[in-house]
């Protein structure tokens, strides 16, 4: 079977186990086989994975892989050959590193085929121009940061975002924005962008960072309340995002719970969160857990609203 073939339906053979011919490759971070390798312009005969090409979730039986050519390039050493791949085809989630792939093969058996390295070329390098100008800003109603940076280069097919030193995502070409969302709590983030075109990359972008606190509840007023009651008022310490030192307040509000349903939302300031709810009218009596985003909560305690007696009138 061909690359062509395998992925211009790739949904027919899903959960199937095929036959693949192609170029192996494993280096650092990268296990992948392909429809062909060429020369990257990182160092002399340096060849790389290019074209169409599938993740290998797995290892290859060791007597082809320590048959296999071997190249260093600034690291881990890179094994790479032609083979044809037997195993099991999974395609509609997400695979390999950074979730970069669409689809991959569970190896079963590997047959290394005759093939021999091309002659070295003196490549041409590619030059591209590094975004600049990152920013964070805050996701509204979320916790995370929304990134944007200037994209200057013409000659790109895609961006790759780091999150403290480790990829999270490649992005298409001309990109100039991305969310990283639902972040943890107390956590420091510090991200860089770079432009790629296959296996060259630009220079990388500034860094900005970012710090994330989740509001923590405080004080709710009153303790006690009836079903149906009103104006439940709640304050929380502020939960905040603080990018590169200074405050933002962009992602105002934070949400607010019942028992885990969804009541309404606080609002924040540089200090302090405060907000107000109505107590669902079918709760029932008891202790109930009041909650912000992140899980900070306080206990409200419903209770059967008390009628007051109608007054006599006097003649």
């Amino acid at each position: 079977m061909t690359f062509e073939q395998l992925l211009s339906n790739p949904e027919q053979y899903n959960g199937a186990y095929i036959l693949l011919e192609g170029f192996y490759f494993q280096g650092f971070e990268t296990n992948v086989l392909s429809e062909k390798l060429e020369f990257t312009g990182f160092a002399e005969g340096h060849l790389w994975p290019q074209g169409q090409m599938v993740w290998i979730e797995g290892s290859i039986t060791k007597g082809v892989y320590d048959q296999l050519f071997q190249q260093e390039m600034m690291g881990p050493i890179e094994r790479y050959g032609k083979l044809n791949l037997r195993g099991r085809f999974e395609h509609g989630d997400r695979y390999g590193h950074g979730g970069g792939f669409t689809s991959q093969i569970v190896p079963s058996e590997a047959e290394l085929l005759p093939w021999s390295p091309p002659p070295t070329l003196t490549p041409t390098p590619v030059s591209m121009a590094g975004p600049t100008n990152l920013s964070l800003s805050g996701i509204y109603g979320g916790v995370g940061f929304t990134l944007n940076w200037q994209d200057n280069s013409d000659n790109e097919d895609g961006f790759r975002i780091e999150q403290n030193g480790s990829e999270i995502a490649r992005l298409p070409t001309d990109t100039i924005s991305f969310r990283d969302e639902d972040l943890p709590d107390g956590s420091t983030f510090c991200y860089r962008v770079r432009a790629s075109n296959e296996a060259r990359f630009s220079d990388y972008s500034n860094e900005a960072c970012g710090i994330v606190v989740w509001p923590t509840l405080t004080n709710i007023e009153p303790v006690e309340a009836a079903p149906g009651q009103c104006c439940i008022q709640v304050t929380s310490q502020s939960g905040y995002l603080r990018i590169d030192g200074l405050y933002d307040e962009s992602a105002r509000p934070f949400d607010l719970y019942f028992d885990g349903a969804g009541v309404g939302s606080i609002g924040c300031y540089v200090t302090r969160c405060d907000g107000t709810f109505t107590v669902p009218s079918d709760a029932s009596l008891g202790d109930h857990q009041v909650c912000t985003q992140g899980g900070s909560c306080l206990t409200l305690r419903v209770v059967q609203a008390v009628d007051m007696p109608t007054p006599t009138p006097t003649h």
